[in-house]
């Protein structure tokens, strides 16, 4: 008899003990049971020294692969993510291993087979081309900071082909599933070899079919979004984190991951190169590059590089304003690109209408009545809606003073929308979560903007990256200030790469592109960065700034956030669990805290937080265990908390 420890979609359970009459190679997919289900799992070791003869030992009830599906390296992988981010295997394998798609007797038929057309590389991206293949064959990371229009997708092409051309596999990873659409068509021009799309929108029969061929060496490079990380190749010899300091790289549910940090392990464990690029390098990247970790590769040139863009802000504070939303400035401008029929980009950093309803009788603010935050209005809709909870109001009553005639507060993309189609009629095509509501409706808004049938895209962050029409001449910033108010340390990092992204959309071919952002913050040190081209400046400087206040990359940072419904509670198990914490904090790390969360209550929760700053990864599991065992004492009704390390949110 043959005993196995598997891994199961369980959370909490993870790892669990099964016998079988046969030798079964680590990796395999198996049903066992647990409880009183069947449920599939992957064969992770074999036990070599018996069990414990007290207990029970359930056989493995199905063995569903005739050969290992998911490779050892994959497996170390998963694990070594649980442990760092503090979660049990059984939630990393029931969150992020797709092996529900596993299908043994699946007949495929794949038909992406990509063109391989070769275009030049110029001399910048030779020479960065020619570094990456000189260590093909090991585990390095490159950073390939290129300025928007640079070509930095010619260099992966040239790489994916080479790693083709040897018999290996890729997984090239974006930040969003709308830029796949167009990033496909790219890829199928220039590899010489099959590729899959993989993300959450793709249909199941579809993704099924992507499992199995990347499973079985049949598709050789997958282009997906996070998801895509996670699929268990056959030969994986190249990792691609495109846009790699995109927030929504972080996982904002258990198990917390950080997928740009999580695909860079990946690596390291399965020996193979990762290249990170971007424009605007996150602020940990470009750290690492100084500290020797990451090997940096410049493009310093657009491709067209016979073109500049103008950037001018606006003061908000003293400029004439159509319906307190467009200066005249913008306006001006906006109808003289029309006239020469050329194209406009508007960004907006937020949906809906407006960002809240105040009352017209008292100044009270309309509220959701599960969360402490106010509510977004949508005119086209008539409600409000909570962003946390998704709670809907559509009969506005002051809670204060009765009243019901509210007046809408802010700027949201609906109300921009609105404005513009009254002064440029049918001239504008819009982009924001409300709207994209299909990968299909997002390439149909793409279609009509590039047959030029309609001349002014107003969209949210959507529209900051990916976009490449030869015909933009202008971009305007409708507001960017809410995004530097935020409390959270990476406010100016994220305002200044949204900036730089957005800007990088103009003057990509032979036309130039003005580029003027409305805020109400003109001396903000973000734009002195921006106009004046000092990006190194930025990261220099942003890093001393860090180094002095001890934020990461200087310090490894872990949020710890109790919640329930007993407001009281709450507060006091997170005084407790902060005693317990200064008693036991390793010398070096700090404790910030405990305070009220920025958003208070959420569904009817209330929200405490604390702040680790941990200087060693070996104290974060320390922290883990007492603050967990400490919770485990305390406890009482419906509250528990959340260990969230590298936390990027702190509402």
């Amino acid at each position: 008899m043959f005993y196995y420890r598997v891994i199961v979609p369980v959370p909490k359970l993870g790892l669990l003990t099964y016998r079988s009459e046969y030798i079964i190679p680590i990796g395999s997919v198996v049903e066992v049971e647990v409880g009183k289900r069947f449920v599939r799992g992957i064969v992770f070791s074999e036990e070599k020294d018996g069990t414990d003869a007290d207990i029970k030992i359930k056989d493995i009830s199905l063995l569903l692969s005739s050969q290992p599906v998911f490779p050892e390296t994959y497996l170390k992988f998963i694990v070594l993510l649980s442990e760092y981010y503090c979660n049990d295997i059984g939630t990393v394998m029931h969150k992020l291993v797709p092996i529900k798609l596993f299908e043994n007797e699946k007949e495929l038929i794949i038909s992406n087979k990509g063109k391989g057309i070769k275009y030049d590389l110029n001399d910048e991206q030779y020479k960065a081309y020619k570094n990456i293949k000189e260590k093909i064959d090991r585990f390095n990371v490159h950073l390939l900071y290129g300025v928007t229009g640079s070509g930095k997708t010619e260099v992966y092409c040239e790489v994916i082909n080479e790693v083709i051309k040897n018999g290996g596999q890729i997984l090239y990873i974006v930040p969003e599933i709308a830029l796949t659409s167009q990033l496909f068509s790219r890829l199928k021009n220039r590899i010489d070899g099959v590729v899959e799309v993989y993300h959450s929108k793709v249909p199941d029969k579809k993704r099924k079919t992507v499992f199995k061929g990347f499973n079985n060496n049949k598709i050789n490079i997958i282009l997906g979004a996070r998801s895509a990380l996670f699929l268990p190749p056959s030969n994986l010899k190249l990792i691609i984190v495109d846009e790699e300091h995109e927030f929504s790289y972080k996982q904002e549910d258990a198990p917390y991951y950080q997928l740009r940090d999580m695909a860079v392990l990946y690596g390291k464990i399965a020996n193979i190169p990762v290249i990170l690029g971007s424009a605007t390098p996150s602020l940990e990247s470009f750290y690492k590059v100084s500290a020797q970790k990451y090997n940096l590769l410049r493009l310093n040139n657009k491709f067209h590089n016979n073109n500049k863009i103008r950037i001018e802000l606006v003061d908000m504070k003293e400029a004439e304003q159509i319906g307190n939303v467009l200066s005249i400035e913008l306006y001006n401008a906006i109808y003289d690109r029309l006239t020469k029929n050329e194209q406009v980009l508007l960004l907006v950093n937020k949906k809906g209408y407006s960002n809240f309803l105040i009352c017209r009788s008292c100044g009270e603010v309309l509220q959701c009545v599960n969360c402490s935050v106010s509510m977004t209005y949508y005119k086209n809709y008539e409600y409000c809606k909570c962003h946390y909870c998704d709670g809907v109001i559509k009969r506005f009553v002051c809670k204060k003073c009765g009243c019901g005639d509210f007046v809408p507060i802010g700027v949201g993309s609906e109300k921009v929308y609105e404005i513009l189609n009254s002064l440029f009629p049918d001239q504008i095509i819009r982009i924001d979560q409300d709207v994209v509501t299909s990968v299909k409706r997002l390439d149909g808004i793409f279609k009509h903007f590039a047959e030029k049938s309609k001349r002014i895209l107003v969209g949210t962050n959507i529209i900051t990256k990916g976009l490449d029409y030869p015909d933009i001449t202008l971009i305007g910033v409708i507001n960017i200030d809410n995004l530097l108010m935020l409390p959270d340390f990476r406010a100016e990092e994220k305002a200044f790469h949204t900036l730089v992204q957005f800007v990088g959309r103009g003057g990509r071919f032979y036309k130039s592109c003005d580029m003027i952002i409305q805020t109400h913050n003109i001396d903000h040190p973000v734009f002195h960065y921006l106009i004046n081209g000092n990006y190194e400046d930025f990261y220099k400087d942003s890093l001393l700034k860090r180094k002095i206040l001890d934020y990461p990359p200087y310090s490894r940072m872990v949020r710890m956030l109790v919640r329930g419904a007993n407001q009281s509670l709450v507060e006091s198990v997170t005084k407790e669990i902060c005693n317990d914490l200064k008693d036991n904090l390793i010398k070096g790390d700090k404790l910030v805290g405990p305070s009220p969360a920025v958003v208070y209550k959420v569904k009817n929760r209330y929200r405490y937080n604390l702040l680790i700053k941990v200087h060693k990864i070996a104290n974060i599991q320390y922290y883990y265990r007492l603050v967990k065992d400490r919770f485990s004492k305390l406890k009482k009704g419906s509250i528990d908390f959340i260990f969230d390390v590298d936390p990027y949110n702190f509402m």
